[in-house]
């Protein structure tokens, strides 16, 4: 239980520190949403995000959340260039090269 008020803390206090480096309502609430999915393996919520930040109305970050999981899809998706692939083609191939890595990986897990 100790562990769990320890993360909390660390994560209240990560909070305050950006808080100091970002003074824009936005950015604030995107480097929060950033800490909590990289560092700490949580997913950010709207409700989550606001009782952290209390900053802004409660479509700041909800705004910020839509902006955070579209700019993380955009930077891991995977591009497929070739001169004579059709469009679609391409960005099928490019959906697909990700699913596939994460079904290997999700077999390569100990049960």
């Amino acid at each position: 239980m100790e562990l769990v008020h320890t993360a909390e803390t660390q994560l209240l206090n990560d909070v305050e520190t950006l808080r100091a480096r970002y003074p824009n309502t936005q950015d604030l609430y995107r480097e929060v949403c950033t800490v909590m999915f990289f560092r700490y393996g949580l997913t950010p919520t709207a409700n989550r995000l606001y009782q952290l930040v209390r900053k802004g109305s409660m479509s700041a970050p909800a705004e910020a959340l839509a902006k955070f999981w579209s700019q993380l899809r955009e930077r891991s998706r995977v591009t497929i260039e070739g001169p004579d692939l059709p469009d679609a083609l391409r960005s099928a191939a490019g959906s697909w090269c990700p699913r596939c890595g994460n079904r290997r990986r999700m077999r390569r897990r100990p049960r």
